[in-house]
């Protein structure tokens, strides 16, 4: 893994910066759902996924996540096999979480963007099975990465030193 918990892997690309011409801008290119095009920040498998989790959400419904957020961490620890990277499952909710702390400054197009990170993060089996594979959360991770960057919080980025 490089530093900032993406494999070095020619065919797990990593989440690039942001597709603006300065930090959280979006591109001229937006998908239909208002979504910005995401094609440089993650692979196609992810990219779907995640634009299907990408819907229309007030602050009030992303706060009532933190809740859901915190109970899939338990799960994910009392269902953890021993592949699981339960200590990335659980930075990984805690940053949601103080993602999910700051919703309110962001437009409908920032939150429907945090919402498809919490649902995708949420989803058992995506890109790499979360529990069966000991990389199983680094997709979430380069979801959850992409987000931030594209929202101008890159302190809430992950990186393999967030771990020590």
């Amino acid at each position: 893994m490089s530093d900032d918990g993406n494999t070095n892997n020619s065919n797990r690309p990593k989440p690039g910066s942001p597709p603006g011409d300065s930090p959280g801008e979006p591109t001229s290119d937006q998908s239909r759902s208002g979504v910005p095009d995401l094609e440089a920040l993650f692979n196609p498998h992810e990219q779907t996924q995640f634009r299907r989790l990408c819907i229309p959400t007030d602050a009030d419904e992303l706060m009532q996540m933190g809740d859901t957020i915190q109970m899939h961490v338990q799960q994910v620890k009392a269902n953890a096999l021993p592949a699981t990277d339960s200590e990335m499952a659980e930075l990984l909710g805690e940053r949601l979480r103080q993602l999910v702390a700051s919703s309110d400054s962001l437009d409908g197009e920032g939150r429907s963007l945090v919402r498809g990170a919490i649902e995708y993060f949420l989803l058992a089996s995506d890109a790499d099975d979360d529990l069966s594979d000991a990389l199983g959360f680094d997709d979430d991770v380069r979801v959850f990465n992409s987000v931030v960057r594209q929202l101008d919080r890159p302190a809430l980025a992950i990186h393999l030193a967030d771990l020590d």
